[in-house]
């Protein structure tokens, strides 16, 4: 994937595979997460499965901006993540959708600046 990618996305299901094979071909790690409810509780323990965090993730925004600024147990040269069941997550709890897109971005263009690119797919 390249430098000029969004650090965020939006896109129906049949385009995931598209969008994500450039990323296996480059070597990036891809993983998903699937939203089954439960607002912010839900969208981080989501996350922190998803992005294997480390025990010690506290479960709250300032932890998952912590984690997210890290992901050194992540070899990849670069990271994306499939956010499953987007669709219902805006529905439901948009202002926890904002705040995740808000710290991703903040993670997104800190691990840029590193050399190390983040995606974040909201997969309707």
């Amino acid at each position: 994937m390249s430098a000029d990618v969004a650090p965020i996305a939006f896109c129906e299901e049949p385009d995931v595979l598209r969008m994500t094979t450039k990323a296996e071909q480059e070597e990036w790690e891809v993983l998903h997460v699937e939203y089954a409810g439960g607002g912010k509780q839900g969208v981080l323990a989501a996350v922190a499965s998803g992005l294997r965090f480390p025990e010690y993730f506290g479960g709250n925004w300032d932890a998952l901006d912590e984690c997210l600024s890290d992901l050194s147990w992540i070899p990849a040269p670069g990271v994306v993540l499939v956010f499953h069941g987007a669709e219902r997550l805006w529905r439901e709890v948009p202002r926890v959708a904002a705040v995740l897109l808000e710290i991703w971005l903040s993670a997104a263009t800190s691990a840029e600046r590193g050399r190390r690119p983040m995606r974040l797919m909201f997969v309707w």
